[in-house]
Formats: structure tokens, sequence, C-alpha cells
């Protein structure tokens, strides 16, 4: 069709487009849905490719109708791009008049191409396009209709209070508006919730078996719910947040179900959690869940599986369950549409992977890919709590980026502040609280938890608040706070009471906080009661919480209570303390916990360091060993050219390289700065050579790691690959080639070249992990060195 299409000259073409797209309309029988019609969009790109400049008015409004039937079709196949074509088509047809002339069709194209433009991202041109509906509108009912849709856009920016305000404007028209007086929400509350018991002694089975509405202001007061309801959520405003979810829920009882009220059921649940009613609380759970699966990849099964997320599926599974839910809900916001509540199920995807500890390097993964998503959409919120998690966590654990100094992270809390994003500011306070505990520092831990204090009611109930329980009861246990003054210590003695009260509550009923609890009845026991008479009790209690997190997979606190238990054994100077540090070390090792390596390594060297343990341990289990030494090795090292053998010394003395080239890019150019040849010793050399002199390499590989930043494996360069006809790799008969790129963050500090000219398949899996972890901590190093080479140079 495109090679014909050349052929013809511009009125020709439009011309046939125009035969066509007339033909396929008399075709269709009349008074057919036009969104059944099978080619409806062929029909309408025929349409829009042949029509006139001028067309008359009833042509536009014929065409114009053509295009808003396709935008609806495509936006049910789910095809949004198309869908926005469809509906900016459409309204450029419109007559000048079309408001006065044909007002509802007006109002909905309007209405449709915002939403489209809110999907794309485009919050700004979706604004816009409201406002003009919200001048033009002639009815209370199409008025509250544009209010709830100003609230989509308002809260997709993350600005609640102006969502609240909007929100609250559209429920004035239904005389349902929000107080703010807490006192007051809280008695309506328990009036209504009594009420709607009252009247459905089974609420949860009406709900069920209740048929779809079709009225109009039941659907649009519902869908204003469903987007205050996570406003009042992430702004802390927990009462109010409350009052919305029962009204919406006593709203569908009165007038019918919409896919939008799941939202309502999840905060119904939350509300009857808080009071200790968890078997109710469940039922709303269940209730929610059965109502996403009946309406999938839409709106409402996204925000309604979203507030699951948030508020109530970590009182009873797993966090490997929660884990998988996460992601199944940010593809359906994708998919449908949803972006902004989509993109928010990273934040309980996240924590939950903090919660289990299996693998640390996974969770920075998951941080930057939401970064990724929220910067593509303009999603601030969900952009907001990934920062928090990264400069609260990441930074902590796994550090590898520059990090975010202290002026810069009060700047970024007051502009939290100011956007009222509560969740960030209370996601970073704890997070850094739990990650310094980790790190034992317990009194900077301690100031972070106090911070957080008035920022939880931003995260009520979730997995995190949760968190923020058990941690802050374990850091307390072991700071200086706890020689305070006697009426002091007797309040914190209550806190502390109340906070295993709580975990012990919340883990009768689910599994998630079960390890958690172990520790800390082991730790209490070894911080409250007489050391002397419960040392054995104590270490009989880190042994059963040892197996609980075994059982559980919680690699890092089990490796955590390996530690402690270590440290309490050693400071009664018995044997077994070794065992238990080494275990600490390897589990760290396992879940990539970098900084905690580290620090292991640093406080008890006698353990770890020896070579009756290396000499002792599996393979598998020595090369965790090593990896920690190296680690080690290359972070401390700030002088360059050091830093550079050692580099290559760590990687090469483990690996089954014959010789390894270490180059780095100067000016734009790449030059090689070390290279290492293993004979009988591995012998390495400093080199300042430009790239293109190096012997020994195939540079065709190199270049292509330069130019990617992808990492290439070969088993056998010589005989099969993408680089087997490289002039280089058959002249020097290459077999073994492992070539990464050393990265920090996005940006390239070298390369990294291993060969192996007589064995074929070196590298093993586990090797190409081992190496590119080095090299993860040789790009902070190397970064590090560079700056202090510079220093010197400016203070000569």
């Amino acid at each position: 069709q495109e090679a014909v299409d050349k052929t013809l000259d511009d009125e020709k073409l439009r011309y046939l487009h125009s035969y066509i797209a007339e033909s396929y309309i008399k075709a269709v029988p009349k008074g057919t849905e036009l969104e059944t019609v099978d080619n409806l969009f062929s029909i309408v790109e025929h349409l829009n490719k042949g029509r006139k400049e001028k067309p008359e008015n009833a042509i536009r409004y014929r065409d114009a109708k053509l295009n808003y039937h396709a935008g609806k079709k495509a936006v049910d196949a789910l095809a949004l791009e198309a869908a926005n074509r469809f509906f900016k088509q459409c309204r450029m047809l419109l007559p000048e008049d079309s408001w006065d002339t044909d007002y509802e069709f007006t109002f909905n194209v309007y209405k449709n191409l915002a939403r489209s433009e809110l999907t794309r991202g485009n919050q700004e041109e979706s604004e816009v396009l409201l406002n003009l509906l919200l001048e033009k509108s002639i009815t209370d009912l199409d008025r509250a209709e544009c209010l709830y849709e100003q609230t989509a856009g308002f809260s997709s920016l993350g600005y609640f209070e102006n969502a609240i305000e909007t929100a609250n404007r559209g429920l004035a028209f239904f005389d349902r508006a929000i107080p703010k007086d807490d006192v007051l929400v809280l008695s309506k509350c328990e009036e209504l919730i009594k009420k709607i018991h009252t009247e459905n002694p089974d609420v949860w089975k009406t709900i069920l078996e209740m048929e779809p509405t079709d009225d109009r202001a039941i659907q649009i007061e519902l869908a204003i719910y469903s987007e205050l309801i996570p406003d009042y959520y992430l702004s802390g405003m927990v009462s109010q947040l409350f009052l919305s979810g029962i009204q919406s829920t006593q709203n569908c009882l009165a007038g019918g179900m919409d896919e939008s009220v799941i939202y309502s059921f999840c905060i119904m649940g939350l509300y009857l959690q808080q009071r200790g009613k968890f078997e109710m609380s469940f039922r709303y759970e269940d209730l929610a869940v059965a109502l996403s699966e009946r309406y999938p990849n839409t709106f409402g099964a996204t925000r309604g599986m979203n507030g699951i997320l948030w508020c109530n599926v970590h009182n009873r599974s797993r966090p490997e369950d929660i884990i998988e839910l996460c992601l199944e809900n940010i593809r359906r916001g994708k998919t449908c549409g949803d972006l902004y509540n989509g993109c928010l199920s990273y934040a309980p995807l996240i924590w939950n992977l903090i919660t289990k500890g299996e693998d640390l390097s996974k969770t920075k993964e998951y941080v930057y890919e939401c970064i990724e998503f929220t910067s593509k959409y303009n999603l601030s919120l969900s952009s907001g709590l990934a920062e928090a998690v990264l400069a609260g966590w990441c930074d902590e654990m796994n550090p590898g980026r520059t990090v975010i100094s202290v002026k810069e992270m009060e700047d970024k809390i007051e502009q939290w502040i100011q956007d009222k994003h509560v969740v960030s500011i209370g996601c970073y306070y704890t997070l850094k609280g739990i990650s310094l505990y980790y790190l034992g520092r317990y009194d900077d831990a301690a100031l972070f938890f106090e911070k957080a204090r008035p920022y939880l009611r931003g995260l009520t109930d979730n997995i995190l608040n949760r968190l923020w329980s058990v941690f802050y009861f374990l850091t307390i246990l072991r700071c200086e706070k706890r020689k305070a003054s006697t009426s002091e210590a007797e309040d914190l003695k209550k806190e502390l009471d109340l906070c295993m009260e709580r975990v012990k509550i919340w883990s009768k009923h689910g599994p998630i906080l079960r390890p958690y609890l172990a520790l800390m009845i082991a730790e209490n026991a070894r911080f409250t009661d007489s050391p002397v008479n419960n040392f054995k009790a104590a270490r009989a209690l880190y042994f059963d919480a040892v197996d609980t997190a075994h059982e559980h997979g919680y690699i890092l606190l089990e490796g955590h209570i390996h530690e402690c238990l270590g440290e309490l054994l050693a400071a009664r100077g018995q044997r077994q303390a070794r065992f238990h540090i080494q275990e600490a070390a390897l589990l760290y090792g396992r879940c990539h916990a970098e900084q905690k390596l580290i620090l292991i390594n640093n406080n008890y060297p006698q353990y770890l360091l020896s070579d009756q343990w290396a000499q002792a341990m599996p393979v598998q289990e020595l090369d965790t060993s090593y990896l920690m030494k190296a680690s080690l090795a290359i972070s401390q090292e700030l002088d360059l050219s050091k830093l550079l053998i050692t580099i290559i010394k760590s990687v090469m003395e483990r690996q089954g390289a014959s010789s390894g080239y270490l180059f780095m890019e100067t000016e734009g150019e790449l030059f090689l700065r070390a290279e290492g040849i293993k004979g009988n010793i591995l012998d390495v050399v400093l080199k300042n050579e430009p790239f293109s002199g190096t012997r020994g390499l195939s540079h065709a590989i190199v270049r292509y790691v330069y130019r990617t930043k992808k990492t290439v494996i070969l088993e056998n360069a010589m005989a099969g690959g993408s680089f087997v006809f490289d002039e280089d790799v058959q002249k020097l008969k290459i077999r073994s080639v492992l070539c990464l790129p050393i990265m920090k963050q996005q940006e390239m500090k070298g390369i990294l070249y291993l060969q192996n000219n007589m064995i074929s398949s070196m590298f093993t899996k586990d090797q190409v992990e081992f190496t590119s972890l080095l090299a993860s901590q040789a790009a902070v190093s190397l970064e590090n060195a560079i700056l202090v080479e510079e220093l010197k140079k400016v203070e000569r």
C-alpha cells in the first residue's frame, strides 16, 4: 500500500481514502452500535485521511462521532495512544457552536480527551480541558463529574490539598462533603458503621450479589470517593479517610454496585482492624479482592487492589505473596491506564522486599524502575516514595550512588511538607531508622524513629508502620535512651510493652512479623532481665529466632540474629561465637547486604579473616568469604594507582582468566590503566596507553561494551557467538571472554576485560555475578580515588 501511495498525487490519494471509508460506512447496517463494528478503526483511519479541508457541519459531526466511538473502542482494547489520537481528532472536528447544538456529545468528547491526556501523563493539558469543561457545564451533575476528573488530575500530580478541596466541592452537590473536625467525623463514622451493619446483617453477601448501577449520580459520587480516599490516606487525614470509605459503602448499598467502590471496602477493613475487629475486617478485604477479580484490568480494580496492598493484605499474607500481587497490580495499572495507582503499588512491593530481606540488590533495582516510570509520567508521589527508600535504606545498606547531602535531604523533606506528602516523610524517617539499627548506630536510629512518629499517620497500619513498632522496640533496648531518669524509663517501658503487645496481636493473625517477634522476645530477655540468670534463656530464644527466620526465608534477619547471638557468646568468651559470626557473614553475602558485610569484617576480623575458616569452607562459601575480603580491600583504597592494582588482583585471583585489562575514560577516549597477566604468579602492570594501541585482546568486544554498556560473556569466542568473525578473536584464538562495564548508576567509570585463550566456558554464572559485585564496589572506589587525586593536584 505504501508503494502504491507513492505513485499517487495527494488529491487522488485523499479521494481513494474517502471512497474506501464511505464504502465501509454504507456496509454498516443502520442502528448498529458503532463500537461493535469490527473494522471501525479502518473506517476512521480512511475517513481522517480522506476528508476535505473544509467539510460541511453534517460531515464534521458524523466523522467526529465515528472518531469518538473509535476512541472508546480503543480504550476498551487498552490501545491508549490510539484512543488519544481519535479523541483529539474528534475535538478538532467539532463545529464552533457544538456546545450549543450538541452539548451532551461535546461534554463527553472533552471529558474523554481530558481523561486520555491524564493516562498518558499529560496532566497540564488535561487540566486545561477540564477547566473549560467546568466552565461550560450546565447541570450540577455535570459539574460534579468535572470536579471528579479534576480531582483525579490533582491526585496524580500529588497535589493532595487541591484534590481534597476539589473532591469535597463535588461531594457538596450530593450534600455529602467530609467535615474537617476530627471529633465530628469520628462520631459520624461510629453512627454510620452501626447503621450499615444493623440494616445489612450480612453486608458482604449483599454487596457481592448486587447488580451494577446505571444511576449516573451514584456512579459519580462513588468515583469521587475512590479518588478522595487515597488523598486522605496519603495526607495522614485518618478520620476523614474512614468517613469517606464508610459513606462510599453506604452509597453503594443504597444505589448499586460500581467498580470504583472497591477501594472503600479496603478502608472499611482498615477502620475495623484499627478497632481490633479483625474477623470483620478480613471479610471486607476478601470482598475487595473478589470484586477486583470480577472487574479485571479496570481503574476500580487497580485502585481497589492498591488499597488492599497498602492497608490490608499484610494481616494474613507472606511477603512473597504480597510481592506477586504488587507486580500484578503494577501491570494492571499500566494495562488499563491507571498509571497513578498502578505505580503506587511499587511502595508495598519495596517495603515487603525489605521486610523479607532476601535480596537487597533486587530492592534497589525496583526502586530505580519506579523512578524511571514516575519520571516518564510525572507521578510525583511515587517518585517521592522511591527517593525516600533510596535515601533512607539503599544509601545506607547498599551504597553506590553519590549520597545526597544533609542539606539536600532537608530541602527535599521541606518540599514534601509543603506538598503534604506525609507518607514520603514517614517512609524516609522509618527506613533510615531501620537501616541505622542494622548498622549498629542505635542512638541515631532512635532519633529517626522519633522524627517518623508524627508522620506515621500517613502510613496508617501498613507494613512499614508495623515495622516501626518492631524496630523502635529493638532500637530502644540497645540505645542510651534506656538510661533515662526513673519516670522517663517507666514511660519508655510502657511504650515498649505496647509495641510488644501490638506485634504479638499482628503475629497472631498472620506470618509476616513472626520472625521479628521471635527476635524481639530474645532481645527482651537479654537486655531487660538479669544477664546472669537469663543468659541461657536468651541464648535459647535466639536459637528459636534463627529457626523462625530461616523457615520464613528472611535471609537478612537470619544473618542479623546469628550476629546478635555471636555477639552474646563472644562477650562470654564462648567458642560457638565463631560459628554464628561466620554464618551471619555468609547470609549477608547471600542477600547482598554490602554494608553489613563490611561492618562484620571490621568488627570480627578474628573470626572472618583467618585461614582456618577459609580452608574449612565449601567452595561456594569460600567465594563469599573472598568476596567480603575483596570488597573491603577495594572500598578502603583511595590511592588511584594502588586501587587499579587491587581491582585487577581481586578479580583475577579467583577467576580463570589468563589476562585481564582495566580501561578508563579520559576526555572522551578509552585508556588502558592496568593489565594483569597470570602465569605462575599474577603480575599487574600499571599503564596509561590509548585503547587503540592495546594488544592481546578483542578490540571489537571492548568497543561494543563501551557503546552499549552491556556485559559480554562468551564461552568460546573463536567457535561461535556475535564476535566469531572478529579478526582479533580468530588471530589470537580467543576462547573464554568476560567483558563488563564498571557502572555507578547510569555513568560508566571503566571497563573490565577478562580473557582465557586456552580453555572454553571458563566464566560460570556464579563467577560473572562475583565479578559484577566487585565491579559495583570498584565503580564507587574509582570515583572516590579520582576525586582524591584531583584534590591533591589542586593542593600542589
